[in-house]
């Protein structure tokens, strides 16, 4: 009995200091805790309704987005998903997740329509392609896209679906992170999911 015991609590501790080693928060839009931002503009607006981040847009020329700074210490391990539910999938348009984020002229982006992702520098206000390719992101309507940001070390991998899309190598400058809009369309943010490795 007495070793039948010692076995439980040596599996408890184990498990115990797995937990230990991750630090996991949800956001699912109930309330703006981390201060997305929330504008209504004429042709465009970012806003949070009944458990989702809303960012709608009428303007095919116009990038949209929406940013919180997240409780990710940048400098240690981390993974983030990002929930989307959208409406139609097609080649018309762009979505994604923006990272490195210090103004509206100087951010990065992982954005993917049909078929294709890009990952752009937005530098000074001047926008530029560093990746681009094909994915396996079929043409829909009424799903649920799941995007992922894993960093270890220095390099960042990014995810959609589960399945790996590209790993660069890229320093993440600060904890401002978002979700972003280029084209007519309206997407919905349901869920971000915030994991921090602690070593």
């Amino acid at each position: 009995m007495k070793r039948i015991i010692l076995i439980v609590l040596c599996l408890l501790s184990f498990v115990f200091a797995n937990a230990q080693g991750k630090r996991i928060i949800k956001d699912n839009f109930e309330t703006n805790r981390f201060q997305w931002e929330e504008y209504y503009e004429k042709t465009y607006s970012s806003s949070i309704q009944d458990g989702f981040l809303e960012l709608k847009n009428d303007d095919d020329k116009q990038m949209v987005w929406s940013i919180a700074e997240l409780p990710i210490v940048v400098d240690k391990n981390f993974n983030i998903s990002f929930n989307f539910h959208i409406k139609e999938i097609n080649d018309e348009y762009w979505f994604g997740i923006i990272f490195n984020y210090e103004d509206s002229d100087n951010f990065n982006c992982f954005i993917v329509q049909e078929k294709r992702f890009k990952l752009l520098n937005v530098a000074n206000g001047v926008t530029s392609i560093s990746r681009k390719n094909d994915i396996i992101l079929k043409k829909s309507k009424d799903k649920d896209v799941k995007f992922e940001i894993k960093k270890k070390g220095n390099k960042l991998n990014f995810l959609v679906d589960e399945m790996d899309v590209i790993t660069v190598t890229k320093k993440v400058n600060n904890n401002t992170f978002g979700c972003i809009l280029v084209g007519e369309n309206t997407i919905k943010l349901t869920e971000v999911v915030m994991e921090q490795i602690v070593e």
